[in-house]
């Protein structure tokens, strides 16, 4: 099967690494400080890189998952910062599984432009504090009146909320028997009742920006409304976290190449010995690193064809082994005697580290599942 990039996917992916060469690679300190840069993320907008999974019929270049993650890995191979090319996949996320995917007619027409162009930038609301995304804890909720609803609660860890202009807010809209039922609503970040905290620094991935909002009586209107309501938690919050993983999996094998590389350049520096040492485990690393960048392609294809399916977890879990396999690898070799580990090296690396911990709970649970149905149906695939 042809898995080469439409000749507009192969556009932006050109003119991705074109902008990561220009406007990325010459700063290193994007990834030492939670001060978003708003210059580049405006220059991206003028670029057209930010609808770049916007559908070509709302002034976008169309990309599906596989090009969003191959442009992800280039930026981050080329640019040397996951933080700044993580708030990009997750636009193109909320641009291509929450509006193209989700809203009506009316708000594809008033949003996706806008998104497309920069103008705007959304973000997803979902988790509150306490409580994660966990769906008996959230109690962020919205009320019915007379001509739409009234939202109360806090979300907190927003991605791009501190840039965005607009929230998608889950809340609670009603009960189904003792379930909850989850409804989504789009809320301007300048709505009266809603408040936008202020940046939280979580310490790695800079400069990916986040925050909470407090949502005080805010009022939404009908037509704020977006997708299906009461199925806002199955039809956007459970595929999320695969869409989220699959997508970021690109951007990950990026930053390791871009690792390598860097760790490459540092060993010429070191005595003749230590440099003949390394170079086998170098080439390991080499061999691991194309295996995550096949395995993201191979996840990244599987979601656009096929969509969520079991094969998206345990690809996913392999390519975590393979993270944490390679990351072990260069923090090795980066602690020989007489590496310098100069940024974006260092970086990366702290990112990496904490990447390797993040949902590490949710990924043993989802081994064991494997596990259980390969006990309880012996030989099954």
């Amino acid at each position: 099967m042809d898995r080469s990039l439409a000749p507009a996917e192969q556009d932006v992916l050109e003119r991705a690494c074109a902008f990561a060469d220009t406007h990325v690679a010459g700063r290193p300190d994007l990834g030492l400080t939670p001060d978003f840069p708003q210059d580049i993320w405006g220059a991206m907008g003028r670029a057209g890189l930010l609808g770049a999974a916007v559908p070509v019929g709302y002034a976008g270049a169309g990309c599906g998952y596989r090009a969003v993650g191959v442009i992800g890995r280039e930026l981050t191979r080329r640019g040397g910062c996951l933080g700044l090319t993580l708030s990009w996949v997750m636009h193109q996320i909320v641009c291509r599984f929450v509006f193209a995917a989700q809203a009506n007619d009316d708000q594809k027409r008033t949003c996706l432009p806008r998104l497309a162009s920069g103008e705007i930038t959304a973000s997803l609301a979902i988790s509150e504090p306490g409580a994660g995304a966990h769906p008996k804890h959230l109690k962020t909720s919205a009320r019915r009146v007379r001509g739409g609803y009234v939202i109360e609660g806090e979300k907190s860890f927003i991605t791009n909320g501190p840039i965005a202009r607009l929230f998608v807010t889950v809340a609670v809209s009603g009960m189904e028997g003792t379930r909850k039922l989850f409804s989504a609503f789009l809320v301007p970040s300048d709505r009266e009742g809603l408040r936008v905290g202020p940046v939280m620094d979580v310490g790695f991935l800079r400069p990916c920006p986040h925050c909470t909002i407090e949502l005080d009586g805010c009022v939404v209107a009908e037509g704020e409304l977006l997708g299906r309501p009461g199925a806002a938690y199955d039809d956007m919050v459970l595929p999320f976290r695969d869409v989220e993983d699959v997508s970021m999996m690109g951007p990950i094998a990026g930053a390791q190449e871009a690792r390598m590389g860097l760790l490459a350049r540092a060993l010429r520096g070191v005595s003749p010995h230590t440099c003949d040492r390394a170079a086998c485990a170098l080439g390991e690393i080499a061999a691991d690193t194309a295996a995550m960048r096949v395995l993201a392609d191979e996840a990244a294809f599987t979601l656009d064809s096929r969509g969520r399916c079991e094969d998206l977890t345990t690809l996913v879990i392999a390519f975590r082994r393979l993270v944490e396999t390679v990351h072990r690898g260069i923090s090795q070799l980066a602690s020989c005697e007489g590496v310098v580990q100069e940024e974006p090296l260092r970086t990366l690396g702290m990112d990496t580290e904490r990447l390797t911990r993040f949902a590490g709970k949710v990924m043993e649970v989802k081994k064991a599942k494997i596990g259980r149905r390969l006990v309880d149906h012996p030989g099954h695939p």
